[in-house]
């Protein structure tokens, strides 16, 4: 009977401390998750940036391989845009750069502003450029945007397409949810 009890005190010990361990481990993967692709870097005035992040890849359409690379870092020259809860939040800027079969084909910067006549005034006042990707849904070479408040769902979605030369249209992307559900999107940035 002795050996039963200090048996089971030894299995009960164990789960304790397996329960314990696994514990810190779904704090820590929440505290993660939870930070999604934010973080502060001015603890003096709490502005939240999103991080500095780059992506290439490559597409091919037609004869031509274009390789893009996106690249984000909030901006300290734009304004801050202050949630409901008094959260202040820096813009972004990304920088998009695509090669066409090994030589330049286009480099530019994308500001908030720059979608500013397709956006909505409360977008326009409480929202950041937030959402950056290749979009190969459809033939040709195009790009997702978004313009969101921070840190929620909700969104204005607009598309950038080039055409052979270089040359953009931008406008509001008008296709539903389930349309770009399964468009073979890249990861997004």
């Amino acid at each position: 009977m002795k050996i039963t009890q200090k048996t089971g005190l030894c299995a009960c010990c164990a789960a304790v401390l397996m329960l314990t361990a696994c514990g810190s481990k779904n704090k820590q993967a929440e505290a993660l998750v939870g930070q999604g692709d934010m973080e502060v870097n001015d603890t003096i005035s709490g502005i939240q940036r999103m991080r500095t992040y780059n992506y290439t890849d490559s597409v091919q359409h037609g004869s031509h391989l274009y390789v893009y690379t996106i690249h984000r870092e909030a901006s300290d020259s734009l304004p801050t845009v202050t949630d409901e809860s008094g959260y202040v939040f820096a813009d972004n800027i990304y920088q998009l750069t695509i090669l066409k079969d090994g030589r330049p084909f286009v480099n530019r910067r994308f500001a908030k502003s720059d979608f500013a006549h397709l956006l909505s005034a409360d977008f326009r006042r409480q929202g950041i450029l937030d959402g950056f990707m290749c979009d190969t849904s459809q033939p040709g070479l195009h790009f997702a945007v978004s313009v969101s408040y921070p840190q929620s769902d909700m969104y204005e979605p607009f598309l950038l397409s080039f055409d052979e030369q270089g040359g953009m249209v931008m406008e509001r992307d008008t296709r539903s949810d389930i349309e770009t559900a399964d468009s073979g999107e890249d990861e997004g940035v």
